[in-house]
């Protein structure tokens, strides 16, 4: 994960997840919400292993947390979603005003196994 301002790059981030973890997060509608947008639960509900799809997008998420540094800890996950754009490559919205404001934007490249996402 890669943030940019202008040609500037601002901080690169990744994580690496357990998938069975979001097997037993995804029964779990509130924690859900803390985490992913309607979008993004919408988009991961339609794969037959959702929890790959939802530990891929955390895995994100997280990358998009490390790459920003401390002084943006305190944005919410959720103000950050992580939708496919074109041939399927995901697309970052920043939805915190703070970020917007920055004129940040972030390139992002997820994968995932059975058992792990990055």
């Amino acid at each position: 994960m890669v943030i940019k301002k202008g040609m500037e790059i601002c901080g690169i981030g990744v994580d690496i997840e357990e998938v069975a973890r979001f097997k037993s997060i995804s029964q779990k509608p509130r924690l859900l919400k803390k985490i992913f947008t309607n979008r993004e639960l919408a988009y991961c509900k339609r794969f037959l292993a959702p929890e790959q799809c939802l530990a891929a997008r955390f895995a994100g998420k997280e990358a998009i947390f490390k790459a920003l540094g401390k002084k943006y800890q305190m944005i919410r996950l959720n103000e950050i979603e992580i939708l496919s754009g074109q041939n399927s490559a995901p697309s970052v919205r920043l939805q915190n005003k703070m970020l917007k404001q920055k004129g940040l934007r972030c390139m992002l490249s997820l994968s995932h196994t059975r058992d792990k996402a990055i």
